[in-house]
């Protein structure tokens, strides 16, 4: 039994635990979401251990690590970059900042949104 905020939790051999070619299901976040339509409320931490204890792993895909290289390759096309900064300007009124942001399509370079404010 794993303890639960003043209650108990007993694990049980169940469909869940019994299905390791759906991995879908065994993520935390669908665990946490069904355990609640039940009227459990449970932290990720808590089913972590349980599948731990169990032998399940809970997401064998993430066990796929892409390095950043392969990342940026493969979405390269859909990338965009966004920025923030302040420029200060000496005018006829003094100096004056402004904010500016801006958002650049990474493959072409374009600059597809700008917006600035004093």
């Amino acid at each position: 039994m794993a303890a639960l905020g003043g209650g108990h939790l007993t694990l049980k051999r169940g469909p869940l635990l019994s299905t390791p070619s759906t991995p879908d299901i065994r993520s935390y976040t669908r665990i946490q979401g069904a355990l609640q339509n039940l009227g459990h409320e449970i932290g990720r931490g808590t089913i972590a251990k349980v599948l731990q204890e169990a032998g399940v792993d809970p997401a064998p895909e993430r066990q796929k690590r892409t390095t950043w290289k392969e990342f940026l390759r493969t979405h390269w096309e859909v990338l965009a970059a966004a920025d923030f900064f302040c420029v200060e300007v000496w005018t006829a009124l003094g100096l004056v900042r402004y904010h500016v942001f801006f958002v650049i399509r990474l493959v072409t370079r374009e600059v597809l949104w700008v917006a600035k404010t004093l």
